[in-house]
């Protein structure tokens, strides 16, 4: 069996899940975002007894995986011009127009689909997606 390529259970979450993950690696989780984790072994419970609920955090490991992520993409998005930001916020979750692929075809190798019709629009996926959608929602206010 090969090893699970890191972040992979990332990508099993719901997009507005991933976003404030990245938004807040290090934070708590509420039951019900820690329960949508496949894998328990990502997150590290706090059962102080003062608590009420237990209160669940990404391992060390995948926050900080998670953050360095973000800070990547936060040095990407300072570069783009205010027309590409806007355009990527538009079209999150739709079809992106073609003429914003160059903007993310490096990023990441889930970011923009290689596609064999460069003119074609696009969906982002990934990290990308996550990202965009986090600054989308706001959650990027730390």
């Amino acid at each position: 069996m090969g090893r699970i390529q890191p972040l992979t259970w990332f990508y099993t979450l719901e997009m507005r899940v991933q976003a404030k993950l990245l938004a807040h690696p290090h934070g708590y989780l509420s039951e019900a975002i820690a329960a949508s984790i496949p894998r328990r072994a990502d997150l590290v419970r706090d059962d102080n007894i003062r608590q009420k609920s237990r209160r669940w955090q990404l391992r060390s490991a995948e926050a900080i995986r998670l953050e360095e992520e973000r800070l990547r993409l936060d040095s990407w998005w300072t570069s783009l011009c205010e027309l590409t930001r806007r355009a990527l916020l538009e079209h999150r979750g739709a079809q992106v127009p073609a003429r914003y692929r160059d903007a993310v075809a490096e990023l990441d190798p889930r970011g923009a689909p290689p596609s064999g019709d460069t003119d074609a629009p696009f969906a982002l996926t990934g990290i990308t997606a996550a990202y965009v959608e986090m600054v989308a929602i706001g959650a990027d206010t730390r």
